[in-house]
């Protein structure tokens, strides 16, 4: 017994330095792995744990901003991208990201802050110079030309941008409202829907197609694509709140109750379904 408590003390300095021997890279690992398997909170704890160790390591600097970008965060991620694309200036994905995230932020502020877009125009022209094919580039000048309200041109960037990239989301949702905004209406809408038929998650094809419809008075089509976006994810329960803001919005009450009771109806699926249901009466 003597013997265990003149060894105690060493036991745990021996941990405690173990610990601190903790590399960068496995916590930037471990934070990996948390983010992987959806556990956002954690996984920022490890990076900012590699973060501290070496303040310079850009990959961990730039998956804390994708975790922020996850949240809605657009500030925050800004900050966490613009340190990592300081650090790996050569790193074509973090700078086109960054650019993403200007546009974001420009467009998402009513006061449509300058320096943001400026940035992103920037950034923009380094990745074309450095890569005049590139996906990053591309589809970072589409943006732009969407912004500018420029559709012919963001047809063509965007174009290339999935050619180098097939099947990416926010290449071909940019690529439909350009067609649209270039007054190929059917054909940007068939390019959404082709979405949907592809991965049945992808939401922002279904909004896409909702507010096309609504902005040309279609109100049936508009109510399809939500009912649409309810069959297709039974499991979530934002669509079921959207058809059911549709419904109050459009005065049909009766609709509007029964989509509700599809949400307290199946408690196991929506745990929080009372308290979304009573957040929208009040509202």
């Amino acid at each position: 017994m003597n013997c265990f408590f003149k060894l105690a003390p060493l036991l745990i300095l021996a941990l405690v330095g173990t610990g601190c021997r903790t590399s960068p890279q496995a916590y930037f690992e471990k934070g990996n792995q948390f983010a992987d398997a959806g556990k956002l909170d954690d996984a920022a704890i490890q990076y900012r744990k590699a973060l501290q160790k070496d303040p310079k390591l850009g990959e961990a600097h730039y998956r804390l901003g994708l975790l922020d970008l996850k949240k809605g965060l657009l500030v925050q991620a800004y900050q966490s991208i613009y340190q990592a694309a300081q650090i790996m200036p050569a790193n074509d994905e973090v700078q086109g990201k960054l650019g993403e995230l200007c546009i974001g932020i420009f467009t998402n502020d009513p006061r449509h802050p300058k320096r943001y877009y400026d940035e992103a125009a920037k950034i923009a022209e380094l990745l074309i110079a450095r890569k005049p094919d590139g996906f990053e580039s591309n589809q970072l000048k589409g943006a732009l030309s969407l912004v500018d309200r420029k559709p012919g041109p963001a047809i063509e960037f965007l174009r290339k941008a999935e050619k180098a990239k097939p099947g990416d989301r926010d290449t071909n949702l940019g690529l439909a409202q350009a067609l649209v905004g270039d007054g190929r209406v059917e054909e940007g809408l068939d390019l959404a829907r082709a979405m949907i038929a592809k991965d049945k998650t992808t939401g922002a094809a279904y909004d896409f197609l909702f507010r096309q419809y609504v902005m040309a008075k279609k109100l049936e089509e508009a109510e399809a694509i939500l009912k649409l976006k309810v069959a297709n994810n039974p499991k979530q329960a934002d669509p079921l709140m959207e058809l059911a803001r549709y419904y109050a919005i459009a005065a049909k009450p009766t609709e509007m109750t029964a989509t509700l009771q599809k949400l307290l109806g199946a408690p196991a699926d929506f745990p929080d379904s009372r308290i979304r249901v009573g957040d929208f009466y009040t509202a």
